[in-house]
């Protein structure tokens, strides 16, 4: 990390959002992958992939699988005018993300298994992804997105640059993520039909690949790998799991609030049924927080990162108290 510049090294060690240096830490991290392309094309006789493998800005999730299964499963011939195509691509700015809808491979059914054993759960061999997503699925998410972009505008574009695409899928899982597809979010077609629980989703998941950029830059952790147990999973995990439970729990606590400040009377969320979400996600906050706070054995970057949810935890505390005591206090004036 010494290599990066102070605003950089500022933004690893929070979980505030500033989009244009996580854009910049998302160039450093692509450019970085796509180096193992350009080395393997280079190692084939095809030199011209490095220039443009120093112009990458953000890789799609399919080219990010392929660069992550060098050297075990060498580049073909017939690979090569794809790859070359893919890294020019690659260095044009970022679209919005965007919704897969069509099978192009095997890079997302494989991601989507790889993501849910990731979770521990069972029966990962039954998600199946679904490449034409219903009308109302579709509809769910122009929803979440609209409230998203129209609450948070930081959030919406930091989205937008970590992620590629959405991927539905049928099968055992909510959401996920994977860092062999980076860019990709994996969402469940049960849970899809719900604009606020993909509004929640688009948090959740934007945050464990913004939790998982950091990772690629420092550590936060002396016991990274100590088992602990937290709100979000039945089954004791490594301790980096708690971490990254806690960083998206701040980001989806925060999510909901600004939402219900910037839209006090309408809007494509079911208010009642966000302020249910936000008193119960910043419940999750505080246990998770407890746990960690006692297990944790942080690094200086650590200790940045957990004194900067631990003000999320209190500035949420704070509005719960806030909004208590409203109540109370129109409850007085109707008497």
């Amino acid at each position: 990390m010494s290599g990066l510049p102070t605003e950089l090294r500022d933004q690893l060690r929070t979980v505030d959002i500033h989009e244009r240096d996580t854009a910049r830490l998302a160039a450093i991290y692509h450019r970085s992958v796509a180096r193992l392309l350009t080395d393997a094309l280079a190692a084939d006789g095809h030199p011209a992939g490095g220039d443009l493998g120093r112009r990458v800005r953000r890789l799609p999730p399919a080219l990010v699988r392929r660069a992550y299964s060098l050297p075990g499963t060498p580049l073909s011939d017939a690979e090569v005018p794809g790859l070359l195509s893919g890294l020019e691509a690659a260095a044009q700015p970022p679209a919005p993300a965007g919704v897969l809808t069509y099978d192009d491979g095997s890079w997302a059914q494989e991601g989507a298994v790889r993501a849910t054993r990731a979770l521990a759960v069972d029966d990962h061999g039954a998600i199946e992804v679904v490449a034409d997503p219903s009308t109302v699925i579709l509809e769910s998410l122009l929803k979440a997105r609209d409230a998203l972009a129209v609450s948070w505008d930081a959030a919406w574009r930091e989205h937008n640059t970590l992620v590629d695409c959405m991927v539905f899928a049928g099968g055992p899982l909510r959401s996920a993520t994977n860092q062999s597809t980076f860019g990709a979010v994996y969402v469940s077609i049960d849970e899809a039909e719900d604009p606020l629980r993909l509004f929640e989703v688009l948090l959740h998941e934007t945050g464990h690949h913004s939790l998982a950029l950091r990772e690629r830059f420092t550590t936060f952790l002396h016991n990274a790998e100590t088992l602990s147990s937290h709100p979000l999973r039945k089954d004791p995990r490594p301790l980096r799991g708690t971490l990254h439970a806690a960083f998206v729990l701040a980001r989806i606590c925060r999510g909901l609030a600004r939402y219900l400040d910037a839209r006090p009377a309408s809007g494509p969320l079911d208010r009642d049924e966000v302020v249910v979400r936000l008193d119960a996600n910043r419940a999750m906050l505080a246990s998770v927080m407890e746990g960690m706070g006692q297990a944790a054995r942080w690094t200086e970057d650590g200790e940045a990162l957990h004194a900067s949810l631990l003000a999320v935890l209190a500035e949420q505390e704070t509005a719960e108290q806030e909004t208590a005591a409203h109540k109370v206090a129109e409850h007085e004036v109707a008497a």
